[in-house]
C-alpha cells in the first residue's frame, strides 16, 4: 500500500509529458509572401512585349539611327522551293555587302522579316529586294528606304526591268511598279552571286543607300 502514491505520481508525470510533446498534423495557412503576385484586377501578372502580335514578316528590329537594316527579300510568287530560298539568301548576303560599304552597323534580319514596322518605320535605313520568278527566269529589284515612313527607292539589280515609278510609298507593295522585260536565268544569277560577280545595279544601289542615310531625320 505504501507504493501506491508513487505509482500514481509516475502515471500523472507520463500523461503530462506526452501531452506536451504532441505534434500537430494540421496544415498551416500560407503566409502572404508565398502567394503568387496578382494585379489589381485579380489576374496573375505577366511581362508584355512591344510588337508581340505583329505578323511574322514585320522586322523585330528597327535598327539603329545611322545604320542599315537588311530585310529578307520579297519573293514573287511565294514559294517554298529550296532553290529559290537559297537564291533569296544569297541576294540578301549581297545586300548586306552593299550596306557595309556605307556603315559597319548592319542588322541582317532572318526570314520572313521583310518589312519595317508600320507605325514608325525603321530607325535605320532599310535595304531589301523583290525577287520575281517565272519558270526558270529571275529578276531582282533592290528597295532602299530612309529611316521612318518615307517612300522607298527602287533600284533594278538583275534582269531587264522597267519601273513605272522609281519610288514606292512606305509599306506599299513595290512589285506593283515593276515590269520585267527580260528575265535572267536563275541558275546564272546564282552562279554569279557565288562567284562574287558584281551585279549590274549594285553601284546604283550603293548610291541609293548613301542618299537614304543623308535624309535621315
Amino acid at each position: 500500500m505504501g507504493r501506491e502514491p508513487s505509482s500514481l505520481l509516475l502515471l500523472l508525470s507520463t500523461l503530462l509529458f506526452g501531452a506536451s510533446c504532441t505534434v500537430s498534423t494540421t496544415r498551416r495557412q500560407p503566409i502572404p509572401e508565398e502567394n503568387e503576385p496578382a494585379n489589381r484586377g485579380g489576374s496573375r501578372t505577366a511581362i508584355r512585349y512591344d510588337h508581340a502580335n505583329d505578323s511574322p514578316e514585320i522586322s523585330r528590329s528597327s535598327g539603329n539611327a545611322g545604320g542599315v537594316v537588311v530585310l529578307w527579300p520579297r519573293i514573287l510568287p511565294r514559294t517554298e522551293d529550296p532553290k529559290i530560298l537559297d537564291l533569296a539568301n544569297k541576294v540578301q548576303a549581297r545586300l548586306e555587302r552593299i550596306a557595309k560599304k556605307s556603315t559597319s552597323d548592319v542588322d541582317r534580319r532572318p526570314s520572313p522579316e521583310r518589312v519595317c514596322p508600320k507605325g514608325e518605320g525603321c530607325k535605320a535605313t532599310s535595304l531589301g529586294a523583290v525577287i520575281a520568278v517565272k519558270d526558270k527566269g529571275c529578276a531582282v529589284v533592290a528597295t532602299v528606304g530612309p529611316a521612318g515612313v518615307q517612300p522607298v527607292k527602287l533600284v533594278p539589280l538583275a534582269a531587264t526591268v522597267k519601273l513605272d515609278k522609281d519610288t514606292s510609298p512606305f509599306r506599299e507593295p513595290p512589285e506593283n511598279l515593276v515590269v520585267v522585260q527580260e528575265f535572267v536565268p536563275c541558275d546564272k544569277l546564282i552562279a554569279d552571286l557565288d562567284s562574287n560577280v558584281t551585279l549590274e545595279g549594285e553601284e546604283a544601289a550603293s548610291k541609293a543607300v548613301e542618299a537614304a542615310k543623308s535624309t535621315a531625320p
